[in-house]
């Protein structure tokens, strides 16, 4: 052993885990340089040789050797947490080793084994093509008292008192921090789970060039509203959102939750996860755990007592519980984060019982090394049931251009690892759903708006939502409006348009730029050009002329938001469109179609026979379902084909098409019947 080795054991003998050079080697550093320091003051060894010795590097023994004592990682933290008591009653930690202390934790063994049984199944994690294996971590918390139940620090222990992920790492959360910094504080502040926010492109300055966010799938959905944005995990809304409950409000409502945010974490990207450091498993469960427990977060421990060695209590725990919300926005949240499960990006979590949670995926960093390369850094879950709140991580420990998650988000590996143990930690335990408070009511809702259905709401877009009772919406949408346009181009019309048909269309509060993204819903949206076809009074030969597909309403939202839905009564007088004499024009197509699913992603393919001459003839499709009789155009072409992505699962949907050439329309096509199943 050399003078280094010498010293760093000297210095080491105090605080073990403090000094411990595999988890904290800057400060094992310091110690053993300290030692050296007061040898060579008092003469034992020389200046020189102090600092030759300071100069060299620790040499640990990197090789991995499973631990083969039970539950080691769970035994590790509470060991720590239990020198901390101790040091904070003001007695030496050695004492847990030598004085025959009786140390009780909050492990339940059940299901701790059940989490060392999942980790111990390498079926449960990605498949890896390096021998470095992905890394993953899992805190199981009771958050009513804030007992840890059950804890896992990675998938293999290798050093005793070594590095526990569980607790001691700080990753990006990625978007399982929008609920804890954005949509609670809104929550708080009176918005609700109807809230509609736009999702297109948006820009904020900010130093250097602008804050620009994106969406990770690439889409614009256009007005949708927070129901969905949480689950679908779209990031425009969320950094929308906290734009408006400003940054600071945002920030201090995670601080209430005991997140270790910093002040360089007061800006929008705070929204997405952009951290100074980022979080622990540990600290996010406490966080979730707050939203569980009906608004009160309870500071998370492991030891319930100590006995000294005659069986006397020396200390024991008093939960410290923070008040961090309302009930009501407590529970609010948590309906929102059900639908994550029930429909959203977490639907690999979905048990026989009431499951919340949010995915969390961290992209790869903006360097050189991960040009051209799609993964992420980061991979989480935070799921809770109305008795459990649990976390998985997974990660690498040091991600570069070998290591890094592929193909792996927070709502697969992550969520069915959760599951896994939560299946075993709640057997045999009676399924109860989260308790409602007295204050929460439902309403009626335009889909589009947020707010009360007009009458000229379509019934596809009119949901029941959940509100807190103070907080119900009592305006009446604005956002549709009633309208003509040519028949034959779907245009506005111009004086000289021989047929014009009515129809319903958004009216966007504030106009998307066209310059920069076309959101899904546009084509609800009236044209906001004349007529191309009719507008000097001359017909315009149809070859060369363009035709807006899609270019009607009829769209159906993203997807229906969750929530118990009432039945509206649908008026007995047509609203959208009517036919206004319209004459005999070219034969009726004989129409045909089929179905096809890609990725779970159903496309309804129409087909018919060419009319007339080739270049001549436009084709209008017209829509309408078993659920709402109304009849829509939604798309014109001057193609044979159609294709309709814009449908949903369990809907029967009926079908024609008309013939349109430069002077009349034909009689309509024969109706098909479309079910999707």
């Amino acid at each position: 052993m050399d003078l280094a080795e010498s010293a760093f054991l000297a210095g080491v003998v105090q605080r073990p885990s403090t000094y411990n050079p595999y988890k904290n080697p800057d400060k094992a550093k310091s110690r053993r340089n300290l030692v050296l320091d007061q040898m060579a003051k008092y003469g034992y060894i020389t200046e020189a040789e102090a600092a030759e010795a300071k100069a060299q590097d620790f040499n640990l023994n990197t090789q991995q050797q499973q631990q083969s004592s039970k539950y080691p990682f769970f035994i590790d933290h509470a060991v720590q947490e239990a020198e901390d008591i101790l040091e904070s009653l003001g007695i030496s930690p050695m004492e847990l080793y030598r004085s025959g202390l009786h140390v009780y934790t909050t492990m339940d063994t059940k299901i701790q084994q059940a989490v060392e049984d999942v980790y111990s199944n390498p079926d449960n994690f990605p498949p890896v093509k390096t021998e470095e294996p992905v890394q993953s971590a899992m805190v199981v918390l009771d958050h009513r008292t804030g007992e840890i139940l059950a804890l896992m620090g990675g998938r293999e222990h290798v050093t005793q008192r070594g590095l526990n992920r569980a607790t001691q790492i700080k990753r990006s959360p990625g978007s399982v921090i929008k609920p804890l910094v954005v949509y609670g504080p809104a929550l708080e502040q009176g918005f609700g789970p109807a809230t509609v926010l736009d999702d297109v492109p948006v820009s904020y300055p900010s130093p250097g060039k602008p804050y620009e966010p994106r969406n990770y799938d690439h889409r614009w959905r256009g007005l949708i509203t927070m129901r969905e944005a949480v689950k679908h995990s779209v990031n425009i809304p969320a950094v929308k959102m906290m734009d408006m409950i400003g940054v600071n409000t945002g920030w201090e409502f995670g601080k209430r939750l005991g997140l270790p945010l910093t002040d360089n974490d007061r800006n929008l990207s705070l929204s997405l996860g952009g951290l100074s450091h980022g979080f622990s498993p540990l600290e996010v469960a406490s966080a979730y755990g707050a939203f569980a427990n009906k608004g009160i977060r309870v500071e998370p421990y492991a030891i319930n007592k100590i006995l000294d060695n005659q069986g006397n209590i020396i200390w024991e725990a008093k939960p410290r519980q923070h008040v961090v919300m309302s009930e009501e926005t407590a529970y609010l949240m948590t309906d929102m984060l059900k639908s994550v499960v029930q429909s959203g990006t977490g639907t690999r979590a979905r048990m026989n019982r009431p499951v919340a949670g949010k995915t969390g995926t961290t992209q790869l960093p903006d360097l050189p090394e991960f040009r051209g390369k799609t993964g992420s850094m980061d991979a989480w879950w935070a799921g809770y049931t109305p008795e459990l709140t649990g976390v998985v991580w997974m990660g690498y420990d040091k991600t570069d251009a070998k290591h890094y998650l592929n193909q792996v988000y927070g709502g697969r590996y992550p969520a069915q690892i959760w599951k896994a143990v939560m299946e075993v930690a709640l057997k045999d335990v009676p399924v109860v759903d989260f308790e409602k408070p007295k204050n929460i009511v439902y309403q009626p809702v335009d889909a589009k708006s947020g707010l009360r259905p007009s009458e000229l709401t379509p019934q596809m877009f009119i949901f029941t939502e959940v509100f807190h009772k103070d907080h119900v919406p009592q305006a009446i949408s604005d956002v549709w409006v009633e309208a003509q346009v040519c028949a034959e181009s779907g245009f506005l019309p111009s004086p000289n348009c021989p047929n014009l048909l009515t129809g319903l269309f958004l009216k966007r509060p504030i106009p998307y730029d066209p310059n920069k993204a076309k959101p899904e819903d546009a084509d609800l949206e009236l044209p906001g050009s004349i007529c191309p076809i009719h507008g000097s009074g001359e017909a315009i030969d149809w070859e060369g002329a363009e035709w807006p597909v899609d270019s009607w309403p009829g769209t159906p939202p993203e997807e229906r938001a969750s929530g118990d839905e009432e039945d509206q009564p649908v008026s007995d007088e047509p609203r959208l469109p009517v036919e206004n004499n319209i004459p005999q024009g070219p034969p009726a197509p004989e129409l045909g179609g089929q179905i096809a699913e890609d990725n779970g992603k159903v496309t309804v393919t129409l087909i018919w026979n060419k009319v007339g001459d080739e270049g001549s003839i436009a084709y209008s499709i017209e829509r309408w379902s078993k659920e709402n009789p109304t009849r829509y155009s939604i798309g014109m072409t001057t193609e044979t084909y159609f294709e309709d992505t814009k449908v949903e699962r369990g809907q029967t949907y009926y079908y024609r098409v008309f013939a349109i050439d430069t002077n009349d329309l034909s009689t309509p096509s024969n109706e098909i019947t479309v079910v999707i199943h």
